[in-house]
């Protein structure tokens, strides 16, 4: 029995693969020589349809492991790796190493040769192996005919019992191989070289049954068999994927075409839709501007392409009654106190709250007020802060402090854009008009703007209060006029 490992046979290489693909494995312990002698000894022996695969697996069970586990178990936790019961496993040779202690070795040993054949039906025991090998190394060996599988059971392997356990590959497989058949000169070489200290006898059998196989003409098949269609089928492929691309691209623009012609189709509405208006003699900016002439409420500041800037003035009219009176109640409230926190003085806040019960609960008087816009086509509606507006026609009306100070319209923005997209300008320019006669009592920060343009201690003041018989006054004179009033009562 020789030690030498043996990696390279030409039983193993890969042109064998190709030639026995029906007798098939992995190395054992790093060595290739048992699937090799496999393929030189079976290969002439299996029918057509027949195959064989070799497994190699071990497990590791000390006495310590197995005292109190049932025998059965043992058997099926040993072979759990390969599972021999697998009914549908046909052709398996099968070699489990035993690497336990030597007591939970030789229990696992004694376990298979009482257990194995009951918990896995259909197989039976090949005595002939045990006894051979006995004088080597332990052996049990196990045969199911139907499925033509082998399993063998070996303690301890290592390279050298593995060389010799290949003696046993004809014996344990005996409806390949009857004693009776005999074996060539060749395979007699081979099996006799196992007995050799060295493995030039076994290399050297090797090579006397290679020559019964073109594994030449083999390799030679495999690497260059279709040669001269690979770039054909390379061209093929090539093409399958540029015809998909292709496929592809025009999907893509079958969905780009239908979008345009969807798109084509809106416009042509359109266009109709502004020829027919224009013939009308409406379009041009004739209903805007019927509008801006017989509203004497706007004033046309500038007009450069579709974009038009315009002041409005008129009175205050939306507001929180509600919100009103809760501020007017609260001595706390910026109707009363300050930006600096300190109470109004300019005018007495009692004064004032007169005023604003005046104009916004009683409504015997109004509060002028005016805010200026730009509205586009393109760009939709803009509230314009810190606008100089036109003199004469806006002194004395206050600008609306959420539009002029702050930019904020509220949510009178998205309505306009709306009406804007639909080319409705009257219906925009209406709401730049009602977002001009809003005041939000409970938005503090404007409002402290407010009441200081009231109480006259911002940069603007003005008459912006009209009385009944329609004269503008400023605060102050409008607070006047109301106590003459009481006291006319």
């Amino acid at each position: 029995m020789f030690r030498t490992t043996i990696t390279e046979t030409p039983f193993t290489s890969t042109a064998a693969a190709g030639v026995f693909e029906n007798i098939s494995g992995s190395p054992i312990l790093g060595d290739v020589s048992f699937l090799a002698s496999m393929r030189a000894l079976l290969a002439p022996r299996l029918k057509e349809g027949d195959s064989v695969s070799l497994s190699y697996t071990s497990s590791r069970f000390r006495k310590a492991d197995l005292d109190g586990v049932s025998k059965r178990d043992i058997v099926s936790a040993v072979c759990g790796a390969f599972n021999p019961g697998d009914g549908r496993t046909r052709g398996m040779f099968a070699i489990h190493n035993l690497r336990g202690d030597p007591e939970g070795n030789l229990q696992t040993m004694k376990t298979m040769e009482e257990k194995f054949t009951e918990v896995y039906a259909g197989y039976t025991r090949l005595d002939i192996i045990t006894a051979f090998f006995r004088k080597s190394f332990p052996v049990v060996c196990f045969l199911n005919e139907e499925r033509k599988n082998t399993v063998l059971f070996v303690e301890n392997m290592d390279t050298k019992r593995m060389h010799y356990l290949q003696l046993a590959i004809l014996p344990s497989v005996p409806w390949y191989f009857k004693p009776d058949d005999g074996i060539t000169e060749e395979e007699n070489g081979l099996l006799h070289a196992f007995m050799e200290k060295e493995p030039a006898a076994y290399q050297a059998a090797l090579e006397k049954l290679a020559k019964n196989y073109d594994f030449r003409g083999a390799r030679i098949r495999s690497l260059l068999s279709g040669f001269e269609s690979k770039f054909e089928r390379q061209e093929l492929e090539r093409a399958r994927s540029d015809l998909k691309s292709t496929d592809s691209r025009i999907d893509e623009f079958n969905n780009n075409i239908k979008t345009l012609l969807a798109k084509r189709n809106d416009l042509c509405v359109k266009l109709m839709g502004l020829e027919q208006k224009i013939a009308s003699g409406t379009a041009g900016g004739s209903e805007v501007m019927e509008y801006f002439l017989g509203n004497k409420r706007l004033y046309l500041e500038e007009v450069y392409d579709t974009d038009v800037t315009f002041s409005v003035k008129g009175y205050l009219a939306y507001y929180d009654r509600d919100a009103v009176e809760r501020v007017l109640k609260n001595k706390n409230s910026y109707v009363f106190i300050d930006r600096s926190g300190n109470e109004y003085t300019a005018i007495a806040p009692a004064r004032m709250v007169k005023l604003l019960k005046a104009v916004f609960l009683d409504e015997k008087l109004k509060l002028r007020i005016c805010a200026a816009f730009r509205l586009s086509a393109r760009n939709g509606v803009t509230a314009l802060t810190n606008h100089a507006f036109p003199t004469p026609e806006f002194s004395g009306y206050m600008p609306n402090p959420h539009i002029d100070m702050f930019h904020c319209m509220s949510g009178h923005v998205p309505v306009i854009n709306n009406l804007l997209k639909k080319n409705d300008y009257i219906g925009a320019i209406e709401q730049c008009v009602a977002s001009a006669q809003n005041l939000n009592w409970g938005d503090s920060t404007v409002m402290r703007n407010f009441m200081a343009n009231l109480y006259g201690t911002n940069d603007w003041s003005g008459a912006c209060i009209e009385l009944p018989d329609g004269s503008a006054v400023e605060p102050l004179e409008a607070i006047k006029w109301l106590e003459a009033q009481e006291k006319k009562m």
